[in-house]
């Protein structure tokens, strides 16, 4: 198979994974809890009530209108903060942030319309170790799908990936291994898989807990 021919089926699988949520349909991706998510169990703070432990905190008066935008604030049970972001009706909107149990970030996200639609960013979590805290992943959605350019970093801080998207189709990427040799074209295109695959599950893991509180908190589930 030609380098052409590697680098459009791997598209085609990247896509494919973006448009139908293969984070979702493999379990196996995420090993253990890497964003702290166990601890999450809604046990309310002193003085607060456990409905309010994880409930969206309105952004003004008007913040009841589910037509509205809302601040949302979700702390775990220590009152440690683990997500900030807005909520325009029940639907992900501007930039929301993800912090672990020591307040460090794991992910900067940008929606519009509970789609991925701006910058993002992921972070190295705890379970690696001493490179906590450091950016794993720069780059852009549109509209769900990544666009431009991703850059891929390792825990050492090197360049990993660098890739370029066109409407989540991979058009081209480079890659480099940790001893910062750069990898032939194969390992690059393989590796631009396995990573776009792995930060897909990331990114749904977070989305779907947040969904998770943000729906079960709602008037509406009341």
């Amino acid at each position: 198979m030609s380098a052409r021919s590697r680098l459009f089926s791997s598209s085609v699988a990247v896509l494919f994974c973006v448009a139908t949520g293969c984070a979702t349909r493999d379990p196996g991706s995420l090993e253990g809890d890497p964003f702290g998510l166990e601890t999450m169990d809604d046990a309310p703070k002193t003085g607060e009530s456990p409905a309010a432990a994880a409930a969206p905190v309105p952004a003004g008066p008007a913040a009841a209108d589910g037509n509205k935008p809302a601040a949302f604030l979700l702390r775990d049970g220590e009152g440690r903060k683990r997500v900030t972001g807005t909520l325009h009706g029940a639907r992900m909107e501007g930039l929301w942030t993800y912090f672990d149990p020591a307040g460090r970030k794991v992910a900067a996200v940008t929606y519009l319309s509970d789609a991925r639609h701006g910058p993002v960013t992921l972070y190295y979590v705890s379970g690696d170790g001493a490179a906590a805290g450091r950016k794993r992943m720069t780059g852009l959605f549109s509209e769900g799908a990544p666009q431009g350019v991703a850059m891929s970093y390792w825990p050492n801080k090197k360049k990993k990936l660098e890739r370029e998207f066109d409407r989540g189709l991979l058009e081209n990427c480079v890659g480099w291994r940790e001893d910062g040799t750069e990898m032939t074209d194969a390992e690059a295109q393989s590796a631009a898989l396995d990573e776009s695959r792995t930060e897909d599950a990331l990114f749904s893991e977070l989305e779907a807990f947040v969904q998770l509180h943000a729906r079960r908190r709602s008037p509406a589930a009341s």
